[in-house]
């Protein structure tokens, strides 16, 4: 049953994605791994139900985000709020929905990994690869000062909480061996989010914040807002294609209501698949959950090599920045309120290197509010070394 389903999944999402590009003759890799990943699940169970997972999750991310900021866009929502409120949230879907299933499920170790495996590969691979391919990164001096910083204090705020510290202690918690990531945890993390969310509203209105392509605020704003820009205001100097803008309406929500169904369906084939893989092997979930979350890095691995080659790389730097920052404060969040999340003192190690390469990822780029190649190589080298260390480890 569960390989019908994928079957009937991955057929659906080849046709979505294989359409237009037969009709505009553009074509990619997304398409010819489709059937790829269908042969590895249908001779490799249930392991081979995992990329095809990850593929579907990614696909469904882009069509949501897609459809709801042109839905948005349509309705006269001002740009601002479309890439923050849908365009930041939209591209964290992926983990989200593989945290939720996973606490709705129970398995909240593989929820944390999916955490710390997506933004230790955000900040060690994907910025590692593009940094080698760019040759040189340079970084505006608003993620410097004030986004990385953000980040850390996330990570930092994070560690405190797990660890019970004073003044998030509860009365009465007792010496166990466990700690927990609460729900009074994921509330004060939310809060944390909204203050963010508030103090990049006020960047972002103040004039020399005005130019979303120079001052990366949040993670994926900046080039889809200035597309989100100038997409308005060419279609406001047009009535002909004001109308065919209300005509692709349902267009865009027949997207949305894709890219949440394939969100779901990937995030199941990937807890189930997980699951049995972790069963069969006798690893911790939330090793498998580290591998997931450096699968639901593919997107910002594609577009910061995609950025490299366009010399673009303070955008990298800034889709990175953001995506950290939403996976700590929303998705766990919401993960902790959904369920409590219970962690053994190993995940000690596992926050102190992700601190660890926050800290390295800082410092090299304000050594000289740029990287060489020789940094991200040794970022490079640090991300591939910590999924090495959670495999064997594991």
């Amino acid at each position: 049953m569960n390989l019908i389903m994928l079957a009937l999944a991955l057929l659906i999402f080849f046709l979505i994605q294989g359409i237009p590009a037969v009709k505009h003759r553009k074509f990619n890799i997304m398409i010819f791994l489709f059937p790829l990943f269908f042969i590895l699940a249908l001779f490799i169970k249930p392991a081979g139900f995992l990329p095809g997972g990850i593929l579907i999750l990614i696909i469904a991310s882009d069509k949501l985000v897609e459809g709801g900021s042109d839905l948005a866009e349509r309705a006269g929502v001002p740009p601002l709020f479309i890439g923050i409120f849908i365009i930041g949230l939209g591209t964290s879907t992926p983990e989200l929905f593989v945290n939720v299933i996973s606490a709705i499920r129970g398995d909240t170790g593989l929820a944390m990994g999916n955490i710390l495996g997506s933004n230790i590969s955000n900040m060690g691979i994907v910025i590692g690869v593009a940094g080698l391919i760019a040759g040189t990164m340079k970084a505006n001096s608003t993620i410097i000062r004030k986004e990385i910083p953000i980040m850390l204090a996330a990570s930092v705020l994070l560690l405190l909480l797990v660890l019970d510290f004073p003044p998030f202690s509860p009365q009465g918690a007792g010496n166990t061996g466990k700690m927990i990531l609460s729900m009074k945890d994921g509330l004060i993390l939310l809060l944390g989010l909204a203050l963010y969310l508030l103090y990049t509203i006020n960047n972002m209105n103040k004039p020399e914040a005005l130019v979303p392509a120079e001052t990366p605020i949040l993670a994926d704003i900046p080039t889809t807002i200035s597309k989100v820009v100038k997409r308005s205001s060419d279609d406001h100097s047009s009535k002909a294609d004001a109308s065919a803008r209300e005509g692709s309406a349902a267009g865009s929500i027949i997207k949305i209501l894709i890219g949440i169904g394939g969100l779901y369906i990937g995030g199941e084939f990937i807890i189930s698949s997980s699951l049995s893989i972790a069963e069969s092997l006798g690893a911790g979930t939330m090793t498998l959950g580290i591998i997931i979350g450096l699968g639901t890095s593919l997107p910002e691995l594609a577009t910061g090599i995609n950025c490299a080659l366009k010399k673009e790389t303070d955008l990298v730097i800034g889709n990175v920045v953001g995506s950290n920052i939403f996976n700590v404060l929303l998705i766990l969040g919401i993960t902790a309120i959904i369920r409590p999340v219970c962690l053994s003192t190993e995940i000690l190690i596992h926050f102190g290197i992700m601190i660890g390469i926050s800290l390295l990822f800082f410092v090299s780029l304000g050594s000289n509010r740029g990287l060489n190649r020789k940094e991200a190589l040794i970022l490079l080298l640090s991300g591939i070394g910590y999924l090495g260390f959670s495999i064997i480890t594991g």
